[in-house]
C-alpha cells in the first residue's frame, strides 16, 4: 500500500510539472481567456490520499514550483479539502461546502463592488447543491473548482477591487473556464488511476470504481 501512495504520488508529480506548461484558451465575445492546467492538476491528489498526506503535498509542491500569487494559494488548498471531504454524503462534507459557500457569498456582497454584483456569486450556490446528492466524480469535481473560484474572487474583491461592471463581465467567462478546470479534473484523475492499475500488486478493478 505505502508503496502505491508513492506510486501515485509520484504519476500526480508528473502531471503537475506538465500541467505546469500546459494552457487552454477559449474565445469570449471579441477577446479570449486563458486557463492554465495546473489548477485542475494541484489539488486532486486529495482524491487518492487522505488529507494528512494530500495537504502537505499540495502546499509544498505549489510554493515550491508556483511564483506566489496574490491569493497565496489558499483556493488551491481550500480546493483539495473540497476533494477530501467530498467522498461521501456526510455531514462533514455538507457543513463545510455550505457554510464556506454562503459565507464567501456574503463577503463579496459585502466587499466594495459586491453588492451590485451580486450575481457573479451564485455560482457559489453549486457546492451546496452537488454536497446534498449522492458524490459522483463530477459533482465532486465541480464543489472543488467552485470552492477554489470563490476563495479567490473574495480574496481578490478586497485586495484587488474590481467594478461592479467588470464582476459582472466575467459572469459568462467563470462558466467555461471552471466546467473546463472540472472536465481537466476528471479525466486527469480517471488517468492516474488508470495508470495505478498497471501495478501488478494493484486490484483489477482499481480504474472501474470511479464514480463518474
Amino acid at each position: 500500500m505505502k508503496e502505491k501512495k508513492m506510486f501515485i504520488v509520484s504519476v500526480w508529480f508528473g502531471f503537475v510539472l506538465l500541467s505546469r506548461l500546459l494552457k487552454v484558451s477559449f474565445p469570449v465575445g471579441e477577446s479570449a481567456a486563458s486557463i492554465y492546467c495546473m489548477a485542475a492538476a494541484l489539488p486532486v491528489l486529495a482524491y487518492f490520499l487522505p488529507s494528512r498526506y494530500s495537504f502537505p503535498l499540495v502546499g509544498g509542491v505549489f510554493f515550491l514550483i508556483s511564483s506566489l500569487p496574490i491569493t497565496a494559494g489558499i483556493p488551491t488548498l481550500l480546493a483539495a479539502l473540497s476533494w477530501s471531504l467530498s467522498k461521501e454524503k456526510k455531514t462533514p462534507s455538507i457543513l463545510f461546502h455550505t457554510l464556506f459557500s454562503a459565507l464567501a457569498i456574503s463577503l463579496f456582497i459585502l466587499s466594495p463592488s459586491g453588492a451590485e454584483a451580486w450575481p457573479y456569486a451564485l455560482y457559489w450556490l453549486i457546492p451546496i447543491a452537488c454536497s446534498f446528492v449522492r458524490p459522483r466524480l463530477a459533482t465532486r469535481a465541480l464543489s472543488s473548482t467552485f470552492i477554489a473560484h470563490a476563495t479567490g474572487s473574495v480574496i481578490w474583491a478586497y485586495l484587488v477591487p474590481l467594478s461592479s461592471g467588470q464582476w459582472l463581465t466575467l459572469i459568462p467567462v467563470v462558466a467555461v473556464e471552471r466546467l473546463l478546470l472540472a472536465a481537466l479534473s476528471v479525466g486527469l484523475i480517471g488517468t492516474i488511476a488508470w495508470v495505478t492499475s498497471l501495478l501488478p500488486s494493484s486490484q483489477p478493478e482499481a480504474s472501474s470504481s470511479l464514480n463518474l
